[in-house]
């Protein structure tokens, strides 16, 4: 909670629901960056428990070899609580966002390491399709933001299935940068440490961000001291998380899209 969610996982929050900047200067990004983070809704203590899931990875194998559990590993005490996993359901109270789920998931010890931004657009008001076959959880159309490890974006939409049936399926539209450009991608610290040479401050956190993140962060893990003691470990190595996780979006009627 205090590194990855509440740092890297709130950066990617902003960047995709913040406002058009008024120019594409580090000033106006930051603005318009704050003022989205700005408008987090507070989780209170009693909707900790509903709202946000913490894991702790298990003992497990991979391939022959045995995997401790994050209380073996090194220099970890045994009885540790530190959560290795977090999983959050947040709302965003501006005019565009008001009532919109944005579900947030980070661990470690997880299937795939992979980061992505999956935005699903909104379910049809009239499904034209609805008498022809095709998968009923392929209602709306998604767009993914694949930043690693293949950096890129992909569409998946309903597409007609050759032949004479009218039978849809499921189909991506890819973009991949190393296969549209053909040359090596500048790696991200690399990237950040020649912005600061430079003094561009377009992908560097503020203070006034940094107050929001933070105030969220510290309420929920206010809201954890307030519970009983997690029963940790509570998912496997190498799977997607505590089952927790999936429930939070399923009461939504809802899943994660790796998984």
């Amino acid at each position: 909670m205090r590194d990855i969610a509440q740092n890297h996982l709130m950066a990617m929050l902003a960047y995709i629901s913040m406002e058009e900047p008024v120019s594409f200067t580090a000033g106006d990004i930051r603005t318009e960056r704050v003022r989205a983070l700005s408008a987090l809704r507070s989780i209170e203590k009693e909707e900790v428990g509903s709202m946000v899931v913490r894991g702790q990875y298990s003992r497990g194998m991979r391939s022959g070899k045995k995997i401790p559990g994050y209380r073996e590993e090194r220099n970890v005490d045994p009885n540790s609580n530190t959560e290795t996993y977090v999983a959050a359901k947040l709302f965003i109270d501006n005019d565009r966002w008001k009532g919109m789920p944005f579900y947030l998931r980070t661990g470690k010890r997880l299937k795939s390491s992979v980061v992505q931004i999956d935005i699903q657009f909104a379910n049809p008001q009239s499904l034209i399709f609805r008498e022809y076959k095709f998968p009923r959880e392929y209602h709306a159309n998604t767009l993914s933001i694949n930043i690693q490890p293949k950096e890129g974006i992909t569409f998946r939409f309903l597409a007609k299935a050759p032949g004479l049936l009218m039978e849809l399926k499921p189909v991506n539209m890819d973009f991949l940068y190393k296969r549209s450009f053909k040359r090596d991608i500048v790696d991200s610290y690399d990237k950040l440490l020649i912005d600061s040479i430079r003094g561009d401050q377009t992908l560097f956190a503020t203070g006034p961000g940094f107050k929001s993140t933070w105030t969220l962060a510290t309420k929920i893990m206010k809201g954890w001291e307030a519970l009983p003691a997690p029963q940790f470990p509570n998912y496997s190595p190498f799977s997607w998380g505590p089952k927790e996780a999936d429930e939070l979006l399923q009461r939504d009627g809802r899943h994660w899209l790796l998984h």
